[in-house]
């Protein structure tokens, strides 16, 4: 790969360009192309590095243009990519063990869509200023009132407890 983006005029700072990368990290890249280990080279700079090695006939315009035209592929999932960077950013400074725990336990939660649908719409509500429906709030009684519970202290009955023990060895038993 050195030999080929060598033939073609493409300096790896080029490349590190394109991807936002440094050139250490390119060269790795290809270090990690040349021995096989795909599956650990970014997907996107992977492309580029098949697509180079694959084609007989090739200048660096139609390699510039192979990136440009990937990376604008790429630009449908910025949305989204700027979210788990901003997640991950948060995540990195701020987070504690206990809540990167939580946030685990709560991801491999078997109820983790539902209740992650019915928290977002919950959410919404708050922020909006018009009177909660009655036929949401059933729909996602059981989330909504999981919600309200921590921050709304309910009094500790043996009955409650008891729901909670039940709970907690159903969840072991799925577990095992």
């Amino acid at each position: 790969m050195k030999e080929r983006l060598k033939e073609l005029g493409i300096r790896l700072t080029e490349l590190a360009d394109y991807f936002n990368l440094s050139r250490p990290t390119i060269y790795k890249y290809i270090e990690l192309y040349e021995k096989g280990k795909m599956d650990q080279i970014n997907p996107l700079i992977r492309n580029v590095f098949v697509f180079i090695s694959n084609k007989e006939v090739l200048s660096k315009k139609e390699v510039i243009t192979y990136i440009i035209n990937l990376l604008d592929k790429e630009l449908v999932f910025t949305d989204h990519d700027a979210m788990l960077r901003m997640v991950y950013d948060k995540m990195k400074t701020s987070t504690s063990i206990d809540t990167l725990n939580f946030i685990m336990n709560w991801l491999d939660h078997p109820e983790y869509s539902k209740f992650m649908e019915s928290f977002n719409k919950y959410e919404q509500m708050i922020k909006s200023k018009h009177k909660p429906n009655l036929d949401d709030i059933d729909t996602n009684y059981s989330s909504y009132a999981a919600i309200v519970a921590l921050n709304d202290p309910e009094k500790k009955t043996k009955q409650r407890k008891d729901k909670i023990i039940k709970y907690i060895e159903e969840r072991r038993k799925e577990n095992d």
